[in-house]
């Protein structure tokens, strides 16, 4: 074989082993960052979905070592096949696929561990959302009948997915009438409160919940809905209040016995002959 392939060969083995290994290297640095969140504890003002990085820290840096080494072994035995290169590869497509599991909407990820952060901010916007849809359900038959109970603020019995200063955080429930933006309710607000809603002069009454924007934050947001970028709302209509209605009685013309014989009279006439 030629010398000029053969170094041409030996150059490339070089470039891909070399190219394939900085993949493993940046599961590693992304291992570290986890290690460092992990390792760091929010501040007492910070709401946030606890997680558990230890779990995740394992699989990436078993993943990165095995890629580094598969990439050493092409790079430094000369006679090892170039299919060892797949590896660390691969961990390319780990590295794209799973932080944009999330922003893509994906419900059954290839990896679910692996987006965990991800994976834990939309579970617990989805269990505020059956928590709203919960209320929903038990308020609207009632007030439908016109039976409404009376509505009650304060904390439930119930604990929410979010936390505070290492302490598990419960649903709140807020009764307001208000004109108000909706949106200014959100500053006084901690994840998982449940707002019911009423406008002065409208009948509807309104039911929205409050999340967390990302995994660690002090802004409080609506929850979304399911569909689109509009806050989820669900809406109950009261039935409206009875109005009484005036019965109107026609008066019969007054009928004298004097007007009635008569016509009497004419229909026994023809009998009287027989």
């Amino acid at each position: 074989m030629a010398p000029w392939f053969t170094q041409f060969r030996t150059f490339m083995r070089i470039f891909f082993a070399l190219l394939s290994m900085v993949f493993p290297l940046w599961g590693l640095l992304l291992a570290s960052g986890m290690l460092y969140r992990l390792m760091q504890s929010p501040p007492n003002d910070v709401y946030y979905v606890k997680y558990d990085f230890g779990d995740d820290i394992v699989w990436w840096v078993v993943l990165s070592l095995c890629g580094i080494l598969a990439a050493g072994r092409v790079l430094f035995v000369r006679h090892a096949r170039l299919h060892w290169l797949w590896f660390p590869f691969a961990m390319l497509f780990l590295l794209i696929f799973v932080p944009n599991q999330f922003h893509h909407h994906v419900h059954h990820p290839l990896f679910p561990s692996f987006e965990e952060p991800w994976r834990s901010l939309r579970v617990s916007r989805s269990a505020v959302s059956r928590e709203l849809s919960s209320l929903y359900y038990d308020m609207k038959p009632a007030i439908e009948r016109g039976d409404m109970p009376p509505c009650v603020s304060g904390p439930t019995d119930r604990v929410s997915p979010y936390h505070r200063a290492g302490v598990p955080l419960v649903y709140q429930q807020v009764c307001v009438t208000t004109d108000v933006p909706l949106d200014s309710l959100l500053a006084s607000s901690a994840p998982g409160t449940l707002y019911i809603m009423r406008r002065p002069g409208d009948p509807t009454i309104r039911l929205r919940a409050t999340v967390l924007g990302t995994n660690q934050t002090t802004t409080i947001s609506w929850a979304p809905a399911f569909y689109g970028t509009d806050p989820l709302e669900l809406t109950i209509s009261t039935p409206p209040e009875p109005t009484p209605s005036p019965l109107v009685q026609e008066e019969a013309p007054p009928m004298s016995s004097g007007e009635a014989l008569p016509v009497l009279q004419t229909e026994l006439t023809p009998h009287a002959n027989h």
